[in-house]
């Protein structure tokens, strides 16, 4: 399949409507207007849904690409972990002390087991005297949430390849089985998968089971005429089905919701071509990790509420600065080190190396 195409497009447009859904939550404890108008869903949702989609149909290229289990996980903690254990120390050692009330900060186990949440599969969201007075949440980064859940897809993947199932019916038993789990209500709201601090919700990783297993399936089909304009246009048309039906009953939204999101977005990617250049420039991941707690800071600077679109351009201009510094110190030079042949993104149209390039591991991405 083509290398031109839209997807780092696709992922800063989904970033954007996290951070948008989280300026009215952190800005006002109210719903983003999408959320008010269609009653289903936040735009975050959206946003996070096509993070899980494109890293599905993207992650499962690069293991058809490179079958090798370990250099597969190897590129993928790579794309995910520094940025993230960067980013939580930029949170302990320079934004905590600038903006906690506790003047034993650096006393307090709790200051240094938030590193801990770069371990993925441990949640840790409060620092002492940080955002404790905030009339929402003192959650500092409520982003993470979403990593361990990406991790959980790629491991699946490496499994299936293990055992030799990493194939069109192993997706498909893969995304049909998230799929219907999700739809079927089989887990309890509040059961909780994994016994980890702040726990794994089993109804959520069905849904990005569901969600990332049919952009891995569309992918392992390498079935063009899915990717056509028409099939786009028809996934499209039944992703807004799903919401007409969902206002007659929500729970009609994601029997169709489920099935055509990952179709309309891998499908809308390859319609994006012309956005292809923002490859050399991709700060989704960045976007990802650094808006919530800019976010917190802004509104904790305004007193404890402000504005929510105020605070959502305020909050995009400022992320872009670690975003993009994240991008060119980190992410970008993590890329150089993955094992095995270079990530497509790494190379121009022609398929010469570049200079410059762009990728995004989530999710929340793939890459």
């Amino acid at each position: 399949m083509t290398r031109i195409n839209g997807f780092t497009a696709l992922r800063l447009l989904a970033a954007v409507l996290v951070i948008f859904t989280h300026s009215y939550s952190l800005g006002g404890a109210v719903e983003d207007p999408f959320m008010a108008t269609v009653g289903l869903v936040p735009a975050s949702t959206l946003g996070v849904d096509a993070f899980f989609a494109i890293s599905g149909f993207l992650i499962c290229g690069s293991l058809m690409r490179q079958p090798q289990i370990g250099r597969f996980l190897a590129a993928r903690a790579l794309r995910i972990l520094p940025a993230l254990v960067v980013l939580l120390l930029v949170t302990v050692f320079v934004m905590g002390p600038l903006v906690t009330t506790a003047a034993d900060y650096w006393e307090r186990p709790l200051t240094f087991q938030y590193l801990l949440n770069g371990l993925l599969f441990v949640w840790r969201p409060f620092l002492p005297g940080v955002f404790e007075a905030a009339t929402t949440t003192p959650v500092v980064n409520g982003s993470l949430w979403t990593l361990p859940m990406e991790a959980i897809c790629y491991l699946v993947l490496a499994l299936m390849a293990w055992c030799g199932s990493f194939n069109r019916r192993g997706l498909f038993a893969l995304t049909l089985g998230g799929y219907l789990f999700f739809v079927l209500g089989a887990f309890h709201k509040d059961f909780i998968l994994f016994n980890y601090a702040g726990g794994l919700i089993a109804e959520h990783l069905m849904r990005f089971v569901a969600l990332f297993g049919g952009g891995a399936l569309i992918r392992m089909l390498e079935a063009p005429r899915a990717l056509s304009g028409p099939a786009t246009l028809a996934a499209g048309a039944l992703v807004v089905l799903a919401f007409l039906l969902g206002q007659i009953d929500w729970r009609f939204f994601p029997y169709l919701y489920l099935l055509a999101w990952p179709w309309f977005v891998v499908g809308l990617a390859f319609r994006l071509k012309a956005l292809a250049g923002l490859d050399r420039f991709d700060v989704s991941y960045g976007l990802y990790l650094y808006a919530f707690p800019v976010q917190q800071v802004i509104v904790q600077a305004a007193g404890g509420s402000m504005p929510q679109l105020l605070l959502f351009a305020a909050s995009l201009a400022l992320t872009l600065v670690p975003a993009t510094l994240s991008w060119f110190l980190v992410e970008r030079p993590m890329l150089r080190l993955k094992p095995g042949r270079p990530d497509p993104r790494l190379t121009d149209p022609a398929g010469n190396a570049a200079s410059s390039v762009g990728a995004f591991a989530i999710g929340r991405g793939g890459g």
